[in-house]
């Protein structure tokens, strides 16, 4: 597929006077140009959506390198299904994260959209289409849709209820986040949802392997080792105690090799308190936004950034009886996903999470680079029992989410503002289009909900479950025809 895009992007380049053209908005009415904000694994299912609406040619457009900042859909001719027949039109999307998203739509400020420079793909519109962020081709001219404008749609992760418990006024300098009345804009749920994971390096998981038993170096689902909701809980907590919460047979055990190459630095990935996947992670290990703390209390804070020091005695053994060990424990302030995934890749101690529409690579034990998801409670994100009970893998990484199996996980949420008409037609159009399960075939860890009317059931692609959009409700079944 990348040996595809990049031929013909340089085919594109050369041969195609649209896509080297300076301005894509040609031929495009305004009406039909839709400003997006909001988290970035959201992008993907937007890609699909947009090949889902039109009928000619997709051309996906990226800003910067690694296509990270922002991404621009041009649709040379809508289709039925899009409301826009036979036109031309424009999705211009600013990965902010989710609270990024929602606060300029609720609030109503302008952001800065992008002005992208670089052309993946300009193929018809066909099931494999992939929106891949790796940019393909240097065009000589830019596309000059950058613009300082108040998106019409905020695509998010979760609930913007999420933010608003967790003090959204304080969150984005200079806003004040505000409840905005029902009449003013309007909320969209139950078209699709997002799955999380905890990621570590594979120095960490070789390291977890050694302390719960498993084969050191092995990459079968039988071996993947597991942090419960408890341990990783006081890992994003506190650096008390820290290595005994992550390794705690090992820090029992003076006589295993752990305490001659004792770890000297942990680093933890944070994501910014912007982010819904930062949003989830507290909601659903430190109950962060689902607890009135005036009358029952119950919520834990999660660490500021910062290097600590953490010491470990040894206390259960005569031999090395109260050594002290000591670790450095470094929390790391994450703009984005790319940059828990490069901390990943180190070769040190390093986790985070992230949403798992971030495949985990294919494994190689001899990269020391790579990176793992491990199991939560016992339950993976990425390998299942298959019918006959054997663990097979699972490259959509959420086949057990839509079971039931695997709960890390929550509703997406979309917002528009009710007046602005053609934008509200548009968003709940591609609410329907993101809750058929058809349209979400090749994507990893986007999934579609039932309870949108529009939707289409698709097994292996639509959940089971669902929080009906209140974060801190356990998931319900509401889809009950097995197959």
């Amino acid at each position: 597929m990348t040996n595809h895009k990049i031929a013909l992007a340089v085919s594109l380049v050369f041969a195609a006077p649209f896509a080297s053209a300076a301005d894509i908005t040609t031929g495009v009415s305004a009406s039909n140009i839709f400003y997006v904000a909001g988290a970035s694994a959201q992008t993907p299912g937007l890609g699909k959506a947009v090949v889902a609406m039109c009928s000619g040619a997709v051309s996906t457009y990226v800003d910067s390198g690694t296509g990270t900042a922002g991404v621009i859909y041009k649709c040379a001719s809508g289709n039925a299904l899009s409301g826009m027949s036979g036109l031309p039109f424009i999705i211009s999307k600013l990965d902010n994260g989710s609270f990024g998203g929602h606060a300029p739509v609720m609030n109503q400020y302008a952001l800065s959209f992008p002005n992208p420079a670089l052309v993946i793909d300009g193929a018809t519109p066909a099931a494999t289409y992939q929106e891949s962020n790796v940019p393909a081709g240097t065009l000589a001219g830019t596309a000059p849709l950058s613009a300082s404008v108040i998106p019409q749609i905020s695509l998010s992760d979760v609930s913007s209820s999420l933010f608003r418990a967790r003090n959204g006024s304080t969150l984005v300098s200079g806003t004040t986040y505000r409840v905005l009345a029902d009449t003013e804009f309007a909320k969209i749920t139950g078209f699709g949802g997002q799955g999380f994971g905890v990621g570590v390096s594979e120095k960490l998981y070789k390291l977890l392997q050694a302390d719960q038993g498993l084969t050191v170096g092995a990459a079968d689902g039988a071996n993947q080792p597991s942090l419960s909701v408890t341990q990783i809980a006081g890992l994003m907590n506190s650096r008390n105690s820290y290595m005994q919460k992550l390794v705690p047979n090992l820090v029992k055990d003076s006589n295993s090799s752990i305490w001659t190459t004792w770890p000297g630095t942990i680093k933890y990935f944070k994501r910014s308190s912007t982010s819904g996947t930062q949003a989830s992670a507290e909601a659903y290990f430190l109950n962060t936004g689902c607890t009135d703390s005036a009358k029952v209390g119950g919520a834990l804070s999660v660490m500021s950034s910062g290097t600590f020091s953490d010491t470990t005695l040894n206390t259960t053994t005569s031999n090395n009886k109260g050594v002290a060990k000591t670790t450095s424990v470094v929390v790391v302030q994450a703009s984005d996903t790319g940059t828990v995934k490069n901390g990943l890749e180190l070769d040190e101690y390093t986790w985070g999470i992230m949403s798992l529409e971030n495949a985990q690579p294919a494994n190689d034990d001899t990269k020391v680079t790579d990176w793992k998801y491990i199991k939560v409670a016992g339950m993976s994100p990425t390998w299942r029992k298959n019918a006959a009970g054997t663990l097979v893998a699972d490259t959509t990484q959420k086949l057990n989410v839509l079971d039931g199996q695997y709960d890390f996980a929550y509703d997406s949420e979309m917002i528009t503002k009710a007046a602005t008409g053609t934008a509200r037609t548009f968003a709940e159009t591609l609410a329907g289009v993101l809750a058929n399960g058809n349209n979400l075939s090749t994507s990893t860890g986007v999934y579609s909900d039932p309870t949108y009317a529009t939707g289409v059931k698709v097994e292996g692609h639509t959940n089971h479950y669902t929080r009906g959009n209140i974060p801190c409700q356990k998931p319900q079944l509401t889809w009950t025809e097995f197959k």
